[in-house]
Order: structure tokens, then sequence, then C-alpha cells
């Protein structure tokens, strides 16, 4: 046992202290000091954990709490820009017809529409989601 991807342990409770005194009771120092990496989520408690068990071991980062934080922060960043358009829109001249872009979309409805596309590979983007895409980083 203990090759790449084994699981450790699973301990419940949240109180650092208490499972740093589990873990540490359940093995020996000579196992702990063998660990090379401890993949965990993005929660400090976890991450001192891990630190202070496996203390040769290089903490990770879970990739998908990781790449949550991302889509969470590139979405929060989309809808303040379509806030900060719709604001102005409704400041500008109605008899002003808003712009559209080669793909016969507004500002607005581009950001609106891009949400999934924002979140994907580009490899996956289909074509129309691509165009809009490019309309998007091209002014962002």
């Amino acid at each position: 046992h203990g090759g790449k991807g084994t699981l450790a342990a699973a301990i419940p409770g949240t109180k650092s202290d208490e499972i740093i005194s589990i873990l540490i009771g359940a093995m020996g120092k000579s196992i702990r000091r063998r660990v090379k990496e401890v993949t965990c989520d993005l929660s400090p408690s976890m991450m001192l954990i891990a630190a202070e068990v496996f203390y040769n071991a290089h903490v990770v980062n879970d990739r998908f709490h990781v790449q949550q934080v991302y889509n969470e922060a590139v979405d929060e960043i989309r809808i303040d820009i379509r806030r900060q358009l719709i604001a102005e829109e409704n400041n500008r001249d109605k008899s002003e017809p808003p712009v559209t872009y080669s793909n016969g979309e507004t500002m607005r409805q581009i950001l609106a529409r891009s949400k999934h596309t924002l979140m994907m590979s580009q490899n996956k983007w289909t074509d129309i989601q691509r165009h809009r895409a490019n309309i998007l980083f091209k002014y962002y």
C-alpha cells in the first residue's frame, strides 16, 4: 500500500489540532517522512494539517477547487462589466441604437451569452462561441 494516489485517511472533524494528533498517532514518523506529496482543498486548516503531519511532503491544492475559484473570479468580472454596460446604456441617448458587433450581438448580449464559453476549454468551443470570445477578448 501507500502508492501514488493512495488515500491515507478519512477523518471526521475540522479542528486541525485534533486531526493532527490522530494522524500522528496512526502513522509512525518513518511513514509520514516518506510521503512526498499531499493534495488537499483550499482550506487553510487542511493545508496546516498536511504541512504539520507530512513535513517533508509538497502540499498541493487540488485542481477542482483551484478551477472553481478561478471560474468564480472570471464570472464575477464578467458580471461587473455587464452591470457597467447596463448602467451606461441607461444613461445613453435612447434614440442611439446600441453598437452591434460582427456576430450581430451587442456587448451586453455577448457578456450574457459568454458565461459557459469562458468556463470551458477553447478546444470545445463551437464556431459561434469562438467568434463571440474573440470579440470579447478584443475589448476586454
